[in-house]
């Protein structure tokens, strides 16, 4: 919504309250004092750039929003479809980040994560990107904070796929920089999931999703690494989501049964306790 200056010289009642009604309105009676209009037109676009950051921008990190990268991979996507580009997601995730936090703290999270967006910043700013034309806009790379321990970086209109890995290769190392907290030194490391569009998908859910995909992929491997998606990283989720959700089932329809496997002395044959075990009677894949 763009703001609204209304000038008049007679307004009724009615119309008055409706314009007054708008929160980016303002109502100046004529004749009016141009250094008023000034200062009028001033204030009410800077509360709009406030208004915009609020709602675009990441308090704690001052980075980009998941709202505002959800909104530029749109705009991202459609420009590739539109003119041919290739474009690429990295979703970054710090690891054993929860564990820190365990141990010493939210307030040094956020310290943590506040070092570990201007490290990313610093990168990517010393960092030459190859795009298909000379607009710098076209290249750029924008960075935001995702959700919690987890941010993006957006690539738009790379001049091939790999640019994306040159961008992990130099983050990996970057998040490794140590960060006191008191009589403690933290050296953190990350997983980078990577996720290459339109190969990857058409649309916004595509794309995050081959990226968080891949993502996990490097968390799995334990960590301080980066992946390119594939496809059968989504058939492996998709398969593991289906075997959690009829696991979920099988308590409820009584499809585990317990079964206790003897330990047995070899010296003399004698059973001298046993095992516990828990095994599924799936309906259709057996046991």
């Amino acid at each position: 919504q763009r703001p609204l200056m209304v000038l008049s010289a007679n307004l009724d009642r009615k119309l008055k309250l409706r314009i007054l009604q708008s929160h980016d309105a303002q109502l100046l009676a004529k004749p009016v004092d141009p250094a008023e209009l000034l200062l009028r037109l001033h204030n009410t676009l800077v509360a709009k750039a406030l208004r915009e950051r609020a709602a675009f921008h990441d308090e704690l990190t001052g980075l980009p929003n998941r709202e505002r990268y959800v909104d530029r991979l749109d705009w991202a996507i459609r420009y590739s479809q539109r003119y041919g580009g290739v474009g690429a997601v990295l979703h970054i995730s710090l690891d054993r980040f929860q564990q820190v936090v365990n141990a010493l703290g939210w307030g040094v999270g956020d310290r943590l994560l506040r070092a570990t967006a201007q490290n990313l910043l610093q990168t990517v700013r010393s960092t030459d990107i190859i795009t298909l034309n000379a607009n710098l806009e076209d290249g750029e790379v924008m960075l935001s904070r995702l959700t919690g321990n987890e941010f993006t970086a957006l690539l738009t209109n790379i001049d091939r796929p790999d640019r994306a890995a040159m961008i992990a290769r130099r983050i990996l190392p970057s998040i490794q920089t140590p960060f006191r907290a008191g009589s403690h030194e933290l050296i953190s490391t990350c997983s980078i999931g990577i996720a290459i569009f339109p190969d990857d998908g058409t649309t916004r859910d595509d794309i995050m999703r081959a990226a968080n995909n891949a993502l996990q992929h490097a968390i799995n491997q334990g960590g301080n690494t980066f992946n390119f998606y594939a496809r059968d990283l989504n058939d492996r989720a998709i398969e593991r989501l289906r075997v959690e959700t009829n696991l979920r089932r099988a308590i409820d329809h009584d499809e585990l049964r317990l079964y206790y496997q003897p330990k047995v002395d070899v010296a003399n044959g004698r059973i001298t306790g046993a095992e516990a075990l828990v095994r599924w009677q799936h309906p259709t894949l057996g046991v």
